[in-house]
């Protein structure tokens, strides 16, 4: 009886397909965005609360820069790992909503708009990169020069 190496185990079929192991790592990662989303929109106003004793413009800066940044920056990296996925910018601006709850400015609910649409910029920009690296898109000019020797071949 002859036995297998750890190779070939890893080389046999399984019930998962490439998609459902694609969607499995996608949402992990999504996971790890969401843990430093808890940091930054809950622990890093509370603290602020609690150190400068409820100073709002502590607030203003950290919706403004720290929060645009944040939702800017973790749907980029998760772009560049995983490819454009749609609901990667919805989830950070709908995980947004609860600090509004939470915190009592519900005057600032709007800002979860602004963070989709950041978050949407960064999975797009994410999207050119992952894209390059994977060898799926040669870039704008590429695309620019055979299209204009596909015209002169016509």
């Amino acid at each position: 009886m002859k036995t297998k190496n750890i190779n070939e185990y890893s080389k046999m079929k399984t019930g998962n397909s490439d998609a459902k192991q694609s969607l499995q790592r996608s949402l992990n990662h999504l996971y790890i965005a969401l843990m430093f989303g808890v940091l930054c929109y809950y622990i890093l106003p509370f603290m602020c609360g609690l150190y400068f004793g409820g100073n709002k413009d502590i607030f203003v800066y950290i919706l403004l820069y720290i929060n645009t940044v944040y939702s800017f920056g973790a749907c980029y990296f998760h772009a560049i790992k995983n490819g454009f996925k749609w609901y990667m910018p919805v989830a950070i601006g709908v995980f947004f909503i609860p600090s509004c709850l939470a915190f009592g400015y519900m005057s600032i609910s709007l800002m979860a708009l602004v963070y989709m649409v950041l978050g949407l910029f960064g999975s797009f920009s994410g999207n050119v990169v992952y894209r390059r690296k994977m060898g799926l898109s040669k870039g704008f000019m590429y695309w620019l020069r055979n299209r204009k020797k596909k015209k002169g071949k016509e």
